[in-house]
């Protein structure tokens, strides 16, 4: 099956152009675990590991803190990404914990 990985990426402020990218989460739909929205999402937590960050569901806590100006959605299969999207958030500066602690955010992300 393919797995989707959550980017965090802001812009570097002394270099307007250059974009920086950390993986915020992993979500593996085939490894055992369960991971929903209500699983870690609104929480201030790790999941997994950084071992299998990107072979099981994995959330980075400190990367979710991070301000972040857009989010990429990234499909991978055995190590090799096939599909990626990138999105602006409509307001800059605020953290993906920020953005998903609310369980009903419409259209504010």
């Amino acid at each position: 099956g393919f797995i989707c990985g959550v980017l965090a990426i802001t812009t570097v402020s002394c270099y307007p152009t250059a974009i920086e990218w950390h993986l915020a989460m992993n979500l593996n739909p085939e490894d055992g675990h369960t991971m929903g929205y209500c699983t870690g999402w609104h929480q201030d937590s790790f999941i997994g590991s950084e071992n299998n960050a990107f072979y099981k569901d994995y959330k980075n806590k400190y990367v979710w803190k991070e301000p972040a100006n857009y989010i990429a959605i990234v499909r991978h299969h055995n190590g090799i990404a096939d599909a990626v999207k990138v999105w602006r958030f409509k307001y800059w500066g605020l953290s993906l914990l920020q953005r998903f602690s609310d369980l009903n955010p419409g259209r504010s992300i």
